[in-house]
This record gives C-alpha cells, sequence and structure tokens, in this order.
C-alpha cells in the first residue's frame, strides 16, 4: 500500500463516524487512492456518478477529514477512469513527448544573431 492508499483508507474511516454503512458502500468502496501532493489527494471515484454524488453532497466531508489528519487545510481532487488517470499524470510529469520531438535537434539548429556565438563555440 502506499502513503495515498494509507491516507485514504484513514479518510474513510474516519467518514463512517458520520455516514451510514450503505452510503459508504455505495459511493466510497471502489474509490482507489491516484496521488499524494502537499495539498491534495488524486483519487479515483470508480465512475461517474459516484464522482457527481461525492462532489455534491460529500467533498466538504472528505476535504474537513483530510484537514484533520494534516492540521492543515487539504483538497480532494477526484477523478474517474484511466483516461483522466492518465491525463493527470502526464500534466503532472509535464510534457512526457517535449524531448523525444525531432523538433530541437542539431539538425534542425538555425543560427541566429543571439545564438551565433553559442552555435561557434
Amino acid at each position: 500500500m502506499s502513503k495515498a492508499d494509507d491516507i485514504w483508507a484513514k479518510v474513510i474511516e474516519m467518514m463512517r463516524m458520520h455516514l451510514t454503512d450503505v452510503t459508504i458502500s455505495t459511493f466510497f468502496s471502489d474509490t482507489r487512492a491516484v496521488d499524494l501532493t502537499d495539498n491534495s489527494i488524486v483519487v479515483d471515484a470508480g465512475n461517474v456518478v459516484a464522482r457527481d454524488v461525492i462532489m455534491s453532497h460529500y467533498i466538504g466531508l472528505v476535504e474537513e477529514c483530510l484537514s484533520e489528519l494534516f492540521s492543515i487545510p487539504y483538497g480532494c481532487k477526484l477523478l474517474v477512469g484511466e483516461d483522466e488517470i492518465a491525463a493527470y499524470t502526464a500534466n503532472k510529469a509535464g510534457d512526457p513527448n517535449f524531448l523525444t520531438t525531432n523538433e530541437f535537434t542539431f539538425e534542425t539548429f538555425v543560427v541566429g544573431s543571439s545564438n551565433r556565438f553559442a552555435h561557434a563555440a
């Protein structure tokens, strides 16, 4: 288990004091932690319905539990499915294709007045 998984499990346990077992199993049973940042946790909600219900009814409780755990204001970002997770991961890492493009090679280097000295070196 990762640190994010541990934190999310603690949040679920804390929410059990405020929500029924049916609510937890209906909307939170398919959730899983994806990432933990300095000020938020990223969670795969499992499906669109669960994400929408959590966002509209339970996000305040989730963030309250997170803030209690971390003793600072802490947020929660909900994603659904591998496409959104992949997009989040790519965005977090920056543009993964930057160094693999053929646009920035020595063959396509253009010498101008601002970089003539560097080119000569």
